[in-house]
């Protein structure tokens, strides 16, 4: 492609953000370019991509991945809404996807849907593939994470508001054995509040900032769910305890609107034991995150 812009670095900004907003092009990483020049001043550049694979192992492998979106789009459940639909989403790619550092092609889309691996690249590709097939407005964010190493991320327009969302982070913590404890909703539609308290975001564009409330944000998790709570509802946690073991599940998560509600709540349910009231004398664990104000109950 022959650009109208002399600037190399720009040149290289532009194909960046070419490969940002496409997440089909999992085929090329990487460009060359080529001025030409007029009379010893430079007059037009020249931008060609660097390919990773042939024409034939690309269509061979698009071919693939279009069988892995059929069988995705045709088992996501009639009627979703919106928030249905990024949900369904959330839960399809961390399920499908083991966080491997060095798998293959692990910054592209061919890791999660061929492969089942990847890092966090390939996490937020394979989750705008998804969303924008389903028609959502969706972009990669760049930045860090709160160690300060490099991260990437989501940023979905849902209803009308934008919301940040974190494949990459949905996986729950491990148990003592290895073993997966679930999904993590932690990161599914929230602020750039509640981002800014584990993520920076390092953009050359400016990017939306997502200002909805915990009250009204309707299509974050936590509210769509009925899993917020604003006071001490001892009788509705039992509730939602007794409804997740009657569904056979293992854990409830809720969050808490306020700071100070969360550690009343925390010092109630676990140092002073409470919790063993909610769940007849279960045997449980817990985790807690003190910077998005959530509880997880996992019974065993």
């Amino acid at each position: 492609e022959t650009l109208s812009i002399l600037d190399s670095g720009r040149a290289e900004v532009l194909y960046q953000y070419v490969l940002n907003d496409h997440p089909e092009i999992f085929y090329s990483s990487s460009f060359s370019m080529e001025g030409r020049e007029r009379n010893g001043v430079l007059s037009s550049l020249s931008v060609q991509p660097v390919y990773t694979m042939t024409k034939q192992q690309q269509q061979e492998k698009q071919q693939q991945i279009d069988q892995t979106m059929t069988a995705v789009l045709t088992s996501m459940p009639a009627g979703l809404d919106a928030y249905g639909q990024v949900k369904y989403v959330y839960d399809y790619v961390i399920d499908h996807t083991d966080y491997v550092l060095d798998s293959p092609d692990n910054q592209n889309i061919c890791s999660v849907f061929l492969n089942g691996e990847s890092v966090c690249q390939g996490y937020a590709k394979a989750t705008q593939y998804l969303l924008k097939k389903l028609g959502f407005e969706v972009t990669l964010i760049f930045g860090t994470e709160q160690t300060g190493a490099d991260h990437v991320w989501n940023l979905v327009k849902v209803d009308g508001d934008y919301y940040y969302m974190d494949t990459t982070w949905g996986e729950m913590q491990f148990s003592d054995q290895g073993e997966s404890k679930g999904i993590n909703y932690n990161f599914l539609l929230i602020t750039t509040e509640e981002l800014l308290q584990t993520h920076r975001i390092v953009s050359e564009i400016p990017v939306p900032v997502c200002t909805a409330v915990c009250d009204d944000m309707t299509d974050n998790y936590y509210v769509r769910e009925k899993l917020l709570f604003q006071e001490k509802d001892y009788d509705r946690l039992k509730l939602l305890i007794e409804q997740a073991k009657a569904k056979g599940e293992t854990v409830v998560r809720f969050r808490c609107g306020s700071g100070q509600l969360y550690r009343e709540m925390l010092d109630e349910l676990f140092e002073q034991q409470k919790i063993f009231t909610l769940v007849n004398g279960d045997a449980i664990t817990y985790s807690s995150d003190d910077k998005m104000h959530t509880i997880f109950v996992f019974m065993q």
